[in-house]
């Protein structure tokens, strides 16, 4: 077992008293391991490098979890919370029963967990879309720890649970940059519903490359576009000399 693993191994034994459910994900070419349970799955494949499969051979790290190529170990690679949502939730589609174990009374197990793992079963059912998961969010938003309560808020919000609106908006001035962006990225779904609109068009003027190109984005998406966030745009191309946010914001306009 490598050092990476065994650093979270508190988070990772919480996972799996959560997901106890057994299913074959139908991956009959993956590496055999269709009688973990779904949690140890899950958790694997959140250590994606992103990379797509079909079979081990397809992997550098030589190991296939759910479609995705798992990292090779000890590296530092990204959570996959979204991409494995979509599997999951295909997952719920095929036996409902999957979704009601998953937000059953096990979930309490992650109560008093370890943030880390907290956080990312957060960001997961925020992605999931599944909104079974409201009474614990709402619960755990009410955390003594930032990060905890920050990503509950964020997946109410993408859970369009309106009580939170208010507070992801105000999320849009946080301190850390990435927090913003993921909160334009919640709010991006209820845009006209948290009354958030004039709140994302004055980042088009940041100073943040990152921010103004998530704006762009975000607004771009409306339909339709009101005219006040098409007139910004419009002046925003006039003085933008970034050749891939200028696609951006063409692609924003329809063009």
């Amino acid at each position: 077992m490598s050092n990476g693993i065994r650093q979270h191994g508190g988070w990772r034994l919480l996972w799996v008293a959560v997901f106890t459910l057994w299913f074959s994900c139908g991956e009959a070419t993956e590496q055999a391991t269709s009688e973990k349970p779904v949690l140890e799955r899950v958790s694997e494949a959140l250590l994606s490098d992103g990379g797509e499969c079909e079979q081990s051979e397809d992997c550098a790290s030589g190991v296939c979890q759910m479609g995705l190529c798992r990292s090779l170990l000890d590296s530092d690679q990204a959570w996959m919370e979204k991409a494995v949502a979509i599997r999951v939730r295909g997952y719920i589609r095929q036996d409902p029963a999957v979704g009601d174990e998953l937000f059953g009374s096990q979930i309490s197990a992650l109560n008093d967990g370890d943030p880390y793992g907290q956080g990312r079963f957060i960001a997961f059912a925020g992605h999931l879309g599944d909104s079974r998961a409201l009474p614990v969010l709402k619960e755990w938003s009410n955390s003594p720890i930032e990060r905890i309560s920050v990503l509950c808020h964020l997946a109410r919000t993408r859970l369009r649970d309106r009580s939170s609106y208010a507070t992801t908006r105000g999320l849009l001035q946080h301190r850390s940059v990435a927090v913003q962006l993921d909160a334009m990225d919640a709010l991006s779904l209820v845009l006209h519903d948290a009354g958030a609109v004039d709140d994302v068009l004055v980042f088009l003027q940041s100073d943040d490359h990152r921010l103004r190109q998530r704006a762009v984005n975000t607004l771009g998406a409306l339909e339709p576009v009101p005219s006040r966030v098409s007139a910004a745009l419009e002046s925003m191309l006039e003085n933008e000399s970034d050749g891939f946010l200028r696609g951006d914001i063409l692609r924003a306009l329809g063009r």
